[in-house]
C-alpha cells in the first residue's frame, strides 16, 4: 500500500484502501498454491474423515478447479461446543502459512477456564462473502446451534456476516480493540488534559448502570469539548456492543475481548511458521489441538486427586468444592469469603415485599 501511495502522490489518489489491496491479493492466493499442496490438503481431510466419522470439513473450489477457503473441525471440538458454545470469540490472523491466508479460529472457554477450539478456517480474503460462507459452514457443523454471544474485533465485514447468519446472537465488540482507538483519535486530548484518561477510564470501567454511563459520558463530552468529534460519535453510537454497563446482563463467560482467539493464534505459532505449507499446517494444527486437550485432562486429574482448602465454615463452600472445577471453585470461594465483609439488615416490609440494606461491617450507611 505504501508503494501505491508513493507512486500516486498520496493515499487519497490511490483509489482504494489497505483492506482492498489485501482482499485483491487474497483472491489471487488460490492461484499460486504450490503444485500438489491443495490436493494433499484434500487427501488429508478425506483420510481424517474416514478414520474419524465426527470430523467435518468443507472446501471452496472456483470454476477453474482452484481451491479457495477451507474449514474443518473434529469430533472433540464439535462435542465441546455443545457444552461450552454459549460464548464464542471469532478472530482472524495472518502469517500462519506460506500463502498468508487469514487463519480464523472459533474459540471459547471450558469448565477449567481454558481456551478451547470449536473449529477453524483458512480464508482467501476477509470480505463479507467469505465470512458469510464460513459462518454458515461452521453452523452446519455445529448442528445449527447458534451461540448466545459472539465476540469479534471491530470489522465491518464480520459484522455484516453475523447479522445475516446469526441474527439472534448478541454481537459484542472486543473491548481492548475499541479502547485502542481512543488514543489514536484523541491524541490532542490526552496530551492537553492530564485528567482525561482518569475520567474516561472511570466512565468505561466503573459505571454499573447504563444511566450512570450516559451521565458520565455526557459530562466528559462537555468538559473536554468533544461534541464535534466524529470518531467518538461513531464509537458511541455502537456503545451497546462494547460498553460494560450495557452488557452486564449478557452472559460472556468472563470474556470481554478476543484474547482467547489471539492466545490460540500465539499458541499455534509454536507449531507453524509463516513458511508452512497449507497441507503441513493442518497436520501441525492437529498436534496443537492434542496438546490443548492433554492440558484439559491434566486439570481433570488434578481436581480428582487433590482436595480444595476451605476458607469458611459454611456448608455451601464444601458442596461447591465437590461440584465445581478447581478454577471455578476458587472464583466462587473468593466471592463467598469477601461477602463476609458485609451484613444485610431488613429495612421495611410492605405486604410480601421486603427491603434490605447492605452495609460494610462496622459502618451504618448502606451501600
Amino acid at each position: 500500500m505504501s508503494v501505491l501511495s508513493k507512486d500516486s502522490g498520496g493515499d487519497f489518489n490511490v483509489g482504494c484502501i489497505g483492506k482492498d489491496v489485501e482482499n485483491y491479493l487474497g483472491s489471487q492466493r488460490r492461484k499460486i498454491f504450490e503444485e500438489g499442496d491443495a490436493q494433499r490438503l484434500y487427501s488429508y481431510f478425506l483420510d481424517r474423515q474416514n478414520k474419524e466419522p465426527g470430523f467435518v470439513f468443507s472446501m471452496q473450489v472456483d470454476n477453474d478447479g482452484c481451491m479457495g477457503s477451507c474449514f474443518w473441525t473434529d469430533a472433540r471440538s464439535r462435542a465441546a461446543y455443545q457444552y461450552f458454545g454459549d460464548v464464542v470469540t471469532f478472530d482472524a490472523t495472518y502469517l500462519t502459512n506460506i500463502y498468508k491466508m487469514p487463519f480464523v479460529p472459533f474459540s471459547g472457554v471450558n469448565h477449567h477456564h481454558q481456551t478451547i477450539m470449536f473449529g477453524c478456517a483458512l480464508l482467501v480474503n476477509e470480505m463479507a462473502e467469505s465470512y458469510i460462507w464460513l459462518l454458515r459452514t461452521w453452523q452446519q457443523a455445529m448442528l445449527r446451534r447458534a451461540p448466545s454471544t459472539i465476540i469479534t474485533d471491530d470489522d465491518k465485514a464480520m459484522a455484516k456476516a453475523i447479522v445475516e447468519v446469526l441474527p439472534n446472537t448478541t454481537h459484542r465488540l472486543c473491548l481492548w480493540h475499541i479502547l485502542q482507538k481512543f488514543p489514536e483519535h484523541l491524541t490532542y486530548v490526552y496530551n492537553k488534559f492530564p485528567d482525561f484518561q482518569k475520567d474516561f477510564r472511570h466512565c468505561i470501567h466503573e459505571t454499573i448502570t447504563t444511566d450512570e454511563f450516559e451521565q458520565e459520558w455526557n459530562l466528559i463530552v462537555v468538559k473536554y469539548d468533544l461534541g464535534e468529534n466524529t470518531s467518538l460519535q461513531n464509537l458511541y453510537s455502537r456503545r451497546d456492543k462494547w460498553v460494560p454497563a450495557y452488557l452486564r446482563s449478557t452472559f460472556c463467560a468472563g470474556m470481554s475481548t478476543t484474547q482467547r482467539s489471539e492466545s490460540m493464534n500465539k499458541f499455534f505459532k509454536d507449531y507453524v511458521r509463516s513458511s508452512t505449507m497449507v497441507s503441513d499446517f493442518v497436520h501441525q494444527y492437529e498436534k496443537a489441538i492434542d496438546a490443548r486437550y492433554f492440558k484439559e485432562k491434566e486439570k481433570d486429574v488434578r481436581r480428582k486427586s487433590t482436595r480444595a482448602i476451605m476458607k469458611t465454615p459454611f456448608k455451601i463452600e464444601e458442596e461447591a468444592a465437590l461440584v465445581y472445577t478447581r478454577k471455578s471453585f476458587i472464583i466462587f470461594q473468593d466471592e463467598l469469603f469477601n461477602s463476609l465483609r458485609y451484613q444485610a439488615r431488613r429495612l421495611s416490609l410492605t405486604g410480601e415485599a421486603k427491603t434490605y440494606g447492605v452495609t460494610v461491617h462496622g459502618k451504618e450507611t448502606p451501600l
